[in-house]
């Protein structure tokens, strides 16, 4: 009797995955390579989170103004000690619920607005992320450089999404790592080089948002890696 055959596994293929993901890899004539991230990118999860910021929305819409007039006549009917708990403790949830809005809306138009456009040379990293007519740029030495890695930080179904994170080591100590150096605690999500990033002073830059599957993710930060001349870590 013939064994059944194993099922193929499907090779990953960066070219064709970055070129389905819309990311644009660019040889430089310095031997570095530029990584551009357009903001139209996987709608899928960009729709699927404003259905959620939406259906927020509305609930927070209802609640606030549509019921404004019912929530009133119900307070007059109450007694006055019984009424000065009900607002307080209102506002106390309604304000809860108006940071979530908030918060919400913030990463909501970040997923929307944002693009990345990544420089690794010999020696130095370069982050330049636009929100439309906002810009921030990162210049990063490589020697200073402590971890380039690639974070799961949301899913849509079974499809995972990754950032890529750059921790660096700061020059001076801020005021926080000098009064309160952080240390490892069992169960903490923290590694050791969240650690070192921290209680030097340095920073944790996200430098590319959104990508779809670890295979990808983990290809372009060994890219990133071998264009700066830094090994794998």
């Amino acid at each position: 009797m013939n064994e059944p055959s194993a099922t193929p596994s499907i090779a990953f293929d960066p070219l064709q995955e970055t070129a389905q993901s819309l990311i644009k890899i660019l040889d430089r004539a310095d031997g570095g390579k530029e990584f551009i991230l357009p903001a139209l990118r996987n709608f899928r999860a960009k729709i699927f989170f404003s259905i959620a910021w939406l259906m927020l929305t509305a609930g927070f819409v209802e609640l606030v103004f549509l019921n404004a007039g019912i929530v009133n006549d119900l307070l007059d009917k109450m007694p006055a000690p019984v009424r000065f708990v009900v607002i307080n403790h209102t506002w106390f949830y309604l304000g809860i619920y108006g940071l979530i809005e908030f918060f919400m809306t913030i990463i909501c138009l970040n997923m929307w607005l944002r693009s990345s456009r990544i420089i690794a040379t010999t020696g130095e990293l370069r982050v330049v992320t636009h929100w439309l007519v906002f810009k921030r740029a990162a210049v990063i030495p490589a020697s200073r450089i402590i971890e380039i890695r690639a974070d799961n930080t949301s899913s849509v179904g079974a499809d995972l999404y990754y950032d890529i994170v750059v921790l660096t080591m700061g020059e001076k100590k801020s005021w926080l790592a000098t009064h309160f150096p952080a240390s490892c605690k069992e169960g903490s999500s923290f590694t050791e080089n969240d650690l070192k990033a921290f209680n030097t002073g340095g920073n944790r830059i996200h430098a590319a948002t959104e990508i779809k599957g670890q295979p990808e993710a983990n290809w372009l930060v060994a890219e990133m890696n071998r264009a700066l001349g830094r090994r794998q870590s």
